[in-house]
């Protein structure tokens, strides 16, 4: 799923001041100056949870599914692929 607000909204409030508070000891984000952020993510780190990309220069969201957490069985015979169906 792909929801596309009004493009060129990014770098926002949150794009220009919450990431420098970010210090991830082998890179401070704080020391970049006159930069913004672009993109984030938000994952669900839960079974059958999903995915949120941002992209804040386009006005693009992307809705898709944490595929790390989704669980199907393998099939390697029809009878597994039949207990699937029903």
């Amino acid at each position: 799923m792909c929801l596309s607000p009004d493009k060129g909204a990014g770098g926002g409030p949150v794009g220009q001041s919450s990431y420098r508070q970010l210090n991830f000891g082998l890179v401070n984000l704080g020391s970049f100056a006159g930069a913004r952020l672009q993109n984030f993510s938000i994952v669900q780190d839960q079974d059958f949870g999903y995915m949120v990309d941002v992209n804040l220069s386009d006005g693009l969201i992307n809705i898709n599914q944490n595929w790390e957490r989704w669980h199907y069985p393998q099939c390697y015979d029809e009878k597994c692929s039949e207990s699937i169906r029903d």
